[in-house]
């Protein structure tokens, strides 16, 4: 817990966050700097991009002296952008973060530390502005917080005869059962999805099981290869029992593309994505949808945590850091910005913008908000920021496990294999 910061809020306080909706939507690449003005650069969708400019505009006026040139590129080309400005000398003034990159950045020097500025933290929930430090020094303000969750499509499981209390937490081993139950009674619908090679969800698995991801130091993978081959195991089986997507289905889903999820093409009854995405999942469903908690391990442990949605940082480098923090004070201080902002970046970590917001949500988003409430009442500790190599982990683990899915490996052969190339990548990272 962090002590440093001015004013605890309690953490039942923080169930009230809600991260983005889209927060690795396509987009197209906008405006570059213009000579002395304030450059701000983020992902996200056309949407994102639309009531962004006009948040830009309205700090202009209430801020004349200051210009402020918008930078706005899709998920995609993010980071690649990101990396080639950053190396160049023409890096945002402030940007929009990620979580598997923040370390990456903070530690190589090009990110400010924002107890180095004026910056007024005093009303922001502590715990989650933990989740914004690297080696105890703050280089990233989170929107908001997020979880995962399992959806569901009630006219399915009515269907196939299936009574389904999302109040209930299931087991692995029930949902199995409920899955299993909906391909049989439904010969052409899937019981699930097949998330077998999400790593999110493994971190999940792992903490289910009492184990961590990641060492402390970063410098090797936690988690034991009988954990890893277990989730393998698992999913594998569910998949040779016609239960989820063959593994050419499955492979061809890309991580966080949701418009191809089986769920929302009504070919499964369950799917797995952020709880943040359901606004996004029910528009393209455009029917029914519940959502409810992760199954669990029935461990006694606490494998759920909250997630940081995306961030606000300022480049090290920057020329204009008064007015870089008056933005980002802006962002997350300011009653106005919060009448644009709403829920799409995550409900604002202020505790006083947070109610406000939380007094104007949709239907929608109250489920959202509530669903978050219900994981805060039972969450652990947030694990700390990820390693730097995070995404060559990602993608190590991705096409392992879909070996493991094509049967070119069996779960313990790519358990070991993982665990020992993932330990590599961290120690010479």
């Amino acid at each position: 817990m962090m002590t440093k910061y001015t004013k605890p809020i309690i953490a039942a306080v923080v169930s009230t966050a809600l991260l983005s909706i889209t927060a690795c939507s396509g987009g197209s690449d906008t405006s570059s700097k213009d000579a002395g003005a304030l450059s701000v650069a983020w992902w996200g969708s056309q949407d994102r991009n639309n009531y962004t400019v006009d948040l830009l505009k309205q700090f202009e006026k209430k801020n004349s002296k200051i210009k402020v040139t918008p930078q706005f590129t899709g998920w995609d080309g993010y980071w690649a952008k990101m990396s080639t400005q950053f190396a160049g000398g023409s890096a945002p003034d402030v940007l929009q973060m990620d979580r598997k990159y923040l370390r990456s950045y903070a530690e190589r020097g090009a990110l400010m530390n924002f107890d180095e500025t004026n910056l007024d933290l005093s009303k922001l929930d502590e715990e989650s502005l933990a989740t914004g430090e690297v080696n105890d020094e703050l280089y990233a303000i989170p929107t908001g917080v997020n979880a995962i969750a399992m959806f569901y499509d009630p006219a399915i499981l009515k269907e196939a005869g299936i009574k389904f209390d999302p109040t209930q937490r299931l087991t692995w081993s029930k949902f199995a059962d409920i899955a299993k139950k909906v391909s049989k009674e439904l010969p052409d619908t899937y019981g699930a999805q097949n998330i077998m090679d999400e790593l999110s969800y493994l971190k999940y698995y792992a903490r289910d099981k009492g184990e961590q991801l990641y060492s402390e130091d970063m410098k090797s993978m936690a988690v034991s290869t009988e954990t890893v081959a277990d989730w393998f195991r698992y999913w594998l089986k569910l998949q040779e029992q016609g239960v989820t997507p063959p593994a050419q289905v499955s492979a061809s889903v890309g991580h966080g593309e949701i418009q191809d999820y089986p769920l929302v093409k009504q070919q499964a009854a369950f799917g797995f994505a952020w709880s943040s995405q359901y606004t996004a999942l029910k528009g393209l469903m455009n029917r029914p949808l519940g959502m409810t908690m992760f199954p669990h391990l029935d461990s006694g442990n606490h494998p759920y945590f909250l997630k940081p949605s995306m961030y606000w940082s300022i480049s090290k480098e920057t020329s204009q850091k008064s007015d870089a923090t008056k933005l980002v004070d802006y962002l997350i201080n300011s009653a106005e910005a919060s009448k644009l902002l709403g829920t799409e970046r995550g409900v604002p970590i202020n505790e006083d913008i947070r109610a406000q917001v939380k007094s104007r949500a949709t239907k929608m988003d109250e489920k959202v908000i509530d669903f978050v409430s219900k994981v805060s009442s039972v969450a652990g500790e947030a694990p700390p920021v990820d390693p730097t190599s995070t995404s060559r982990i990602i993608d190590l683990f991705t096409k392992i496990a879909q070996q493991v899915q094509f049967k070119k490996l069996t779960p313990d052969e790519a358990a070991a294999k993982f665990v020992d190339q993932a330990s590599s990548i961290l120690s010479t990272s």
